[in-house]
């Protein structure tokens, strides 16, 4: 799904005597060969590698501008396996081309590596006539979308919609691809009545696109209609049964909707399609939270078998079986699995090492060595920027020596990574029910915002004339009162996080709509947000509202605000 390219924009074709190659393959005839093919192409700067360990080694003290990558080895670590540690760790430039090589056009392969985004397939044994097309049209798309690449990789949703609009304004706007990383980036930014108009686009070109669906979704999630979203995400599996962003948001709605059972079925269903290490670590996790121990020892002990030979091998795979162990009442084993990872440098691996420590030790019956455990384990955590999956143990581990305020804030922390949820996930449901704390208290706030604050933040029926900065629609966890509220919304502030200050101040209006602290507080909040982000109609209504409802409220005739009408 690659842009076409008028005349006037397209780029020159590739030097192909500066492309810099590197073949991977454990068969030395197979090397010689795609050497010779590279050769006849224009390709001379070739370098090869017998084990994917040596070519990521490679990549690490080299650049690469074209990597050509056997699919299966006799060691553990596959294609797939070093495309997803050469992406993660960002060895190569956004303009390098990686292509996967097979013999078998297994359907299973494909969809195993397409989260980790290849170049494209090639299926042996390979030809000129082949694999000459293939490796100028990788290279191009890669030149082309360079800076696009590069912005996703930064994470920066705003720069990746800057240049994925401008490409399709160069190209046409046809692009599918470009299509794609404009509705992805619209999501994160929380803009969602545009992600739908994306989509319309989308599906008038093509009307079977598991992304669009699974962006719809999205958009029925951010309204509310979470049982629509669940049947079009449903519908979207079996159509597209390698979908698996589809079955990740499909999961995520059910745990949040409390149906955990459904959630662990579509775990197993989407694992018998797509047999990947990422598949394994949800259904791990999800029977870890369902307590179905067995099924979550079995999914742990495949992970640290399939990567024990990997450079993707994972030290929290080892921590989420000593938890596994744990819950099994078998301390004495949690323990001794976990003590191997004491020495690795990775403080969220470490941290969790430490909660299941403090866990093992309450069941042992010491906890003086208990609390001394949960006390390093939420140091490491509080050092570090763990997973959900990792605070939400932390805090478990907390609970579970003692210490509740310090275990319900990690809880915080870790429900709050989950920006767009309704609700706790399926392992905060445990660890909070466990803890005596209703999961429900950890919800957010489903109900409209007050206008216009609503159409500020992208909600509402119609868009608000010159709110060209609408922020996304990212509501962070419910707090208590309203001066909470305002502490959370000041202290976003200070983070320069407007979005979630926006939010915190609409919680505080909600339950004190004329309260002076909360509406200076409003003003702060809107007047910071468009110093950053520019001027809009909206906020600055919203400002003109509150400023004449505080002057309002001064005794007597006079007024500090003369010229400030009440709207309507």
């Amino acid at each position: 799904m690659s842009a076409v390219l008028p005349a006037s924009v397209a780029p020159r074709p590739h030097d192909r005597s500066a492309v810099r190659a590197l073949i991977v393959d454990e068969n030395a005839a197979t090397r010689v060969a795609v050497r010779g093919l590279l050769q006849g192409l224009g390709i001379e700067q070739i370098q090869q590698a017998g084990d994917p360990v040596r070519a990521i080694r490679m990549m690490e003290f080299e650049a690469f501008d074209l990597v050509l990558c056997e699919a299966s080895f006799r060691s553990q670590m596959d294609g797939s396996q070093v495309l997803e540690y050469v992406r993660t760790r960002r060895l190569l430039a956004p303009a390098a081309a990686f292509l996967l090589m097979s013999a078998e056009a297994m359907r299973s392969l494909v969809a195993s590596a397409r989260d980790w985004q290849p170049d494209g397939f090639v299926l042996k044994p390979l030809t000129a006539a082949a694999l000459g097309p293939r490796i100028e049209h990788a290279l191009r798309r890669r030149a082309i979308h360079a800076p696009l690449f590069e912005a996703a990789d930064a994470g920066d949703p705003e720069a990746t919609l800057a240049h994925a609009r401008r490409l399709a304004a160069e190209t046409g706007g046809s692009s599918l691809e470009l299509l794609r990383w404009q509705a992805k980036a619209l999501i994160e930014l929380g803009r969602f009545r545009e992600v739908r108009e994306v989509c319309d686009r989308a599906l008038e070109l093509r009307v079977d696109l598991s992304w669009a669906a699974v962006a719809l979704a999205h958009c029925e999630r951010a309204e509310g209609r979470i049982d629509e979203a669940i049947l079009r995400l449903r519908a979207t599996v079996r159509l597209h049964p390698a979908a698996g962003e589809a079955y990740d948001l499909l999961i995520d709605l059910l745990q949040e909707q409390g149906q955990l059972a459904r959630a662990l079925a579509v775990a197993r269903q989407a694992l018998e399609q797509l047999s990947t290490t990422q598949r394994l670590r949800s259904l791990g996790e999800i029977a870890l939270a369902q307590g179905e121990l067995e099924q979550a020892e079995s999914c742990y002990t495949e992970l640290i078998r399939r990567t024990s030979s990997s450079l993707t091998r994972s030290p929290l795979d080892t921590c989420m079986l000593g938890q596994v162990f744990v819950d099994r009442g078998a301390a004495d084993k949690a323990l001794r699995v976990v003590s191997t990872v004491e020495g690795e440098v990775d403080l969220p691996s470490r941290a969790l090492a430490a909660a299941v420590q403090a866990q093992a030790h309450v069941v042992q019956g010491d906890p003086v060595a208990s609390e001394a455990a949960a006390r390093r384990a939420i140091g490491l955590a509080s050092g570090s920027e763990p997973s959900e999956t990792v605070l939400l143990l932390v805090a478990h581990g907390a609970f579970a020596a003692g210490l509740h305020d310090e275990g319900r804030r990690t809880a915080e922390r870790a429900v709050a990574l989950r920006r767009r949820a309704r609700g706790p996930g399926a392992l905060a449901r445990r660890v909070l029910t466990e803890a005596g704390i209703e999961p429900e208290a950890f919800a957010r706030d489903a109900s409209p915002l007050p206008e216009p604050l609503q159409a500020a933040v992208g909600g509402g029926a119609a868009p608000v004339p010159g709110a060209a900065h609408a922020p996304p629609v990212a509501a962070p966890p419910a707090v208590g009162t309203a001066a909470d509220d305002v502490a959370q919304a000041m202290a976003s502030l200070h983070r320069a996080r407007f979005d979630d200050a926006m939010w915190h101040i609409a919680s505080a209006r909600e339950k004190l709509p004329s309260n002076p602290m909360v509406l200076m507080a409003a003003v702060q909040v809107h007047m910071l947000r468009m110093r950053a982000k520019g001027f809009d109609d909206a906020s600055a209504e919203d400002v003109r509202a509150c400023l004449a409802e505080l002057d309002r409220q001064i005794p007597g005739e006079r007024r500090v605000f003369p010229s400030v009408q009440p709207p309507g």
